[in-house]
C-alpha cells in the first residue's frame, strides 16, 4: 500500500490515512512506521472522537481538508465504513487484501 501511495503522491494526488486505531497504535504508526511521512495527513478516530462507521468521522475530515465530498475517494476493506462515506457523497472503492489494492487504487 505504501508503494502505491508513494506513486500517487509523486503524481500530485493527495493521500490521507483514515483509521479507527487507538492512541498507542497510532503513535506506533506515526513514529515507527513513519506514516506521517508517507501520507499528506493522518486522521485517527481517537483524535476525531468518532469511529469510521459514523458520518461525523468523515464530516470532520471533509471540514478539516476543506474539500467537497465528491473530491474525495476512500479506499477501504470495510463495507460499513465505505457505506457511511458513500452516503455523504464520498467516492468509495472496496479492497479485500493487499494483493488487489493495486487494482483498486489504479487511478
Amino acid at each position: 500500500m505504501i508503494k502505491k501511495t508513494q506513486e500517487l503522491r509523486s503524481r500530485g494526488v493527495k493521500c490521507y490515512l483514515v483509521t479507527d486505531q487507538e492512541k498507542h497504535r497510532a503513535e506506533y504508526i506515526l513514529k515507527e512506521l513513519k506514516f506521517d511521512q508517507e501520507f499528506d495527513s493522518c486522521f485517527f478516530a481517537f483524535e476525531l472522537g468518532y469511529s469510521k462507521t459514523t458520518p461525523e468521522f468523515f464530516e470532520t475530515i471533509i471540514e478539516k481538508l476543506d474539500l467537497k465530498p465528491e473530491e474525495i475517494m476512500l479506499f477501504d476493506d470495510d463495507e460499513e465504513d465505505l457505506s457511511t462515506a458513500a452516503q455523504l457523497g464520498i467516492g468509495t472503492k472496496l479492497y479485500r487484501n493487499l494483493e488487489d489494492i493495486n487494482i483498486v487504487m489504479d487511478l
